[in-house]
């Protein structure tokens, strides 16, 4: 814990020294300019310049689970473009199960195609509605899932349930990376006016109302 005192500066300026070696590992220089954002906590952060992550690229092999798990990865970890490389020419079964799980992840498309390369983008950053919304939203899925398994007096068609439990997944992919941007990146965090414990809490209720679904599904 480092404290540190409030300097009045000219009869009306406040500032507040900041640490050398914070200083020296962001190469902040006496022009550069720093963002600070308050916190609905009323906490404040001081953010250093930086540069968004928004093009990675991903080498797969054959391994269709790994291809799978690798781009799912990018995506909730706050990346724009992808560029996804086989060794050689990308396995059929592999191209198509990077195109599968692009369908779960909201935004994502393909914008070029070869046979040794797959290039995804976001095209139009979806519409976002509050973390709260979302959370409703994936909570009457779980109830109308269930109604639909022991209400109903014929079975449920599998094609029915398969698409709630796809909507189920899209809408937990499309918050976690919101969710997760917003506790790495103050700015995003801002943008939801929530605080970091309420946004940790609400990631883990996504996931934990996913597996519901799944588990209603299953059980319809």
């Amino acid at each position: 814990m480092n404290e540190r005192s409030v300097q009045l500066v000219g009869g009306s300026t406040y500032t507040l020294s900041l640490p050398k070696g914070w200083i020296n590992r962001h190469a902040i220089s006496p022009k550069s300019k720093l963002v600070v954002v308050e916190t609905k906590s009323g906490n404040l952060i001081v953010v250093p310049p930086t540069v968004r992550r928004k093009t990675l690229e991903i080498k797969i092999g054959e391994d269709a689970d790994k291809a799978v798990k690798l781009v799912t990865a990018a995506y909730l970890n706050g990346y724009d473009r992808l560029v996804i490389l086989g060794d050689t020419e990308i396995d059929e079964l592999v191209r198509s199960s990077v195109r599968k799980i692009l369908r779960r992840l909201m935004g994502f498309e393909v914008t070029k195609e070869g046979p040794t390369v797959i290039e995804v983008e976001i095209q139009v950053e979806p519409k976002m509605v509050s973390p709260e919304t979302g959370l409703e939203r994936m909570k009457n899925l779980v109830l109308s899932t269930l109604e639909l398994g022991f209400t109903t007096t014929k079975p449920v068609e599998e094609e029915v349930l398969e698409q709630i439990d796809e909507d189920s997944d899209r809408l937990n992919l499309f918050y976690s990376r919101i969710l997760r941007q917003a506790l790495s990146e103050p700015l995003e965090l801002t943008k939801l006016n929530m605080d970091t414990t309420v946004v940790f809490d609400s990631l883990m209720v996504f996931r934990m109302l996913e597996r519901c679904v799944d588990h209603a599904a299953s059980a319809a």
